[in-house]
């Protein structure tokens, strides 16, 4: 410890609980250990600890002290220990320092200085775990708040205050006291934050405080609602649209900022997106974006609000008049390694997509391929968002038989067996992957790739993993039979019966294991009427090759008796099943009565796009 730190720790450890401490003594230690502060970057196990609990005892006991130029030094002293040691900062709060630095926040009015230090520490000491309980019951918020109105014209004073604001704000407690109302004004605390952006959107350091706060603060709808109720939606498209000097370097951060701001307030919010819509606010936004293509911060941000604006149908026209949909494609190719950005942009083509009409503009434009690539650099567990998001654009994309025409020119077929190996384990990604599979299995040319690159074996593995899901069996049987009914259909060769063989084989020739797998998942679920009817009609397929017919008697028969008694008021799920058991010669042979063959339980081989 510097032999300066030891004398002063030494005479506050004498003066602890002495009224009359001589400030020109404590000034002569202080004033040139700054300094030696700065410049000290090792400290000796448990010396920072010490140091820091001296220095936080003695303020606690001397609150009232009557030179403030001490309490500031040691409070800018201690702003610059902290934050380097958990074990520190812990014993600064036990000390008291945040009720310490509350205090001294509300009984200095006049000392700004003596303000900005507390400030300063109190950002510090907000972060460390458990600390909200303290400053919860110290009344910090509610404090620093009335700091806003008190000191409206300091701006430097303002921007401290709202910045520690905006590091308490991640805390759900401190965003509960947020939103309550201020004194008996009958507004939230958000709402005096709002009128400082109000006053000042002229000013940088401003703008940026208040949307490093809305930004903490606006992680839920319910504190979305506030914002928006306090006009702070309002004040950020002001801020937005806020005229800047020529060349001003700031002007392209201080936006992207906003943006991002107003990105946070609407992403989920309803009532916010209809609000800037209200206010044409997507008008300014595509203007702004058009002028800052370059720059991929700003392109996600404007992009991430459109995707939310893109919910409101009728709304999404007019998102694509202003170019947007120009924008994100050009964005996508400039911009190849941003999965944020990409993650945006195929959001913002999957809602647009839920529109007939620009469902097809969109694949006329080139958005598809775009998407297709994007998927394709999905290959880690990092990249799981934007796979699920360009699966689930691709699956509204692709409801259009144009489309199909567009993606069988591409390699999507790949890429979407590639996603799925390495995302089978998410369910969410996977079910978006099979609707995929189950659209385009429809369209001759992708129906031929699905067979020849292994979907079929990949929609049996899914059924075998996944054997408890029910949203993921019934699409995976869907999506089995399409494949089988239109390579029937495409098909004027004897191969035309390869598709149904492997379906019955499971990859495995000479077994009946897919049979068996598809029986077992009816018996599993025997009470769905989706599975029973979709292994039905597959089955019956199956019973149109001679060969399979004597395993489908002894499988299939008694688990379809059991289901259509089970089923027999429900019309489609029973004639499905009558029309499987009409293709067997249950007359003719009636070995089906005994019991049934046990079901093959041996697993399936691997499938190809998984080696």
């Amino acid at each position: 410890m510097p032999p300066l730190l030891t004398s002063l720790v030494s005479l506050l450890e004498q003066s602890q609980a002495s009224d009359t401490v001589n400030s020109e003594t404590l000034l002569k230690h202080l004033i040139p250990l700054e300094p030696v502060i700065d410049q000290k970057s090792h400290w000796q196990p448990g010396e920072l600890q010490r140091v820091v609990g001296v220095f936080c005892g003695w303020l606690r006991g001397h609150e009232g002290y009557q030179d403030d130029r001490c309490i500031r030094l040691m409070l800018r002293i201690l702003s610059k220990l902290l934050g380097q040691d958990q074990d520190a900062d812990n014993v600064a709060i036990q000390k008291g320092l945040i009720t310490t630095a509350t205090t001294l926040v509300k009984g200095s009015s006049g000392d700004v200085l003596l303000m900005k230090c507390s400030l300063e520490v109190l950002a510090t000491l907000c972060v460390v775990d458990n600390s909200d309980t303290i400053i919860n019951r110290s009344g910090t918020v509610p404090c620093i708040v009335e700091l806003l109105k008190q000191h409206a014209n300091n701006v430097e004073l303002l921007e401290d205050a709202i910045t520690t604001l905006a590091l308490m704000a991640k805390r759900t407690r401190h965003r509960r006291t947020l939103q309550q109302q201020c004194g008996g004004s009958g507004t939230s605390s958000v709402t005096h934050v709002v009128e400082v952006l109000k006053r000042n959107l002229g000013n940088p350091s401003l703008v940026t405080a208040v949307c490093r706060f809305h930004q903490s603060f606006a992680v839920k709808d319910e504190c979305c609602l506030v914002v928006l109720a306090s006009g702070g939606v309002a004040a950020l498209t002001a801020a937005f649209e806020q005229r800047h000097r020529q060349g001003d370097p700031r002007a392209a951060n201080i936006r992207t900022l906003v943006a991002s701001t107003i990105w946070t307030c609407s992403t989920s919010c309803q009532e916010v997106q209809r609000a800037l819509l209200a206010a044409d606010f997507q008008v300014s936004l595509a203007a702004v974006a058009k002028e800052n293509l370059d720059n991929a911060e700003f392109q996600e941000a404007a992009l991430g609000i459109v995707r939310g604006l893109s919910r409101i149908e009728t709304h999404r026209q007019n998102i694509v008049d202003l170019g947007f949909v120009d924008m994100a494609i050009h964005s996508m190719r400039a911009f190849p390694d941003d999965a944020a950005l990409q993650k945006e942009a195929c959001g913002l083509f999957g809602h647009l997509a839920a529109d007939p009409g620009i469902r097809e503009f969109l694949g006329q434009v080139g958005a598809i391929n775009e998407i297709v690539t994007a998927l394709s650099r999905c290959e880690g567990h990092d990249d799981r968002k934007l796979a699920k998001i360009a699966m689930g654009a691709l699956s509204n994309l692709s409801c259009f038989d144009r489309n199909r025409d567009i993606l069988a020119t591409t390699q999507v077929v790949q890429v979407l067996l590639g996603a799925v190996r390495f995302f089978m384990h998410l369910e969410n990604i996977l079910e978006q992957s099979i609707t995929v599979i189950s659209h385009i299995a429809v369209h001759p040319e992708c129906n031929r790739q699905l067979v020849q690159f292994g979907a079929v074996e990949a929609l049996l593995l899914f059924l075998e993993e996944h054997v408890d899901d029910l949203v993921i069996l019934r699409k995976s049987l869907i999506a089995l039979r399409h494949c089988q009914k239109h390579s029937l259909l495409s098909s004027s060769e004897p191969p035309l019966v390869s598709v149904t063989q492997q379906i019955a084989h499971a990859g495995k020739a000479g077994s009946f294991n897919g049979v068996s797998l598809l029986i077992k998942t009816m018996n599993t679920h025997n009470y769905d009427p989706t599975v029973v009817k979709e292994v039905s009609l597959l089955l019956t397929v199956i019973a149109r090759v001679n060969e399979n017919v004597p395993t489908l008697m002894g499988l299939a028969v008694q688990p379809c008796m059991k289901a259509l008694e089970f089923h027999r008021n429900d019309q489609p799920v029973s004639d499905a099943l009558a029309g499987l058991l009409s293709m067997l010669p249950l007359e003719e042979d009636d070995t089906w009565t005994s019991d049934p063959t046990p079901l093959s339980t041996g697993p399936l081989n691997t499938p190809a796009f998984m080696m």
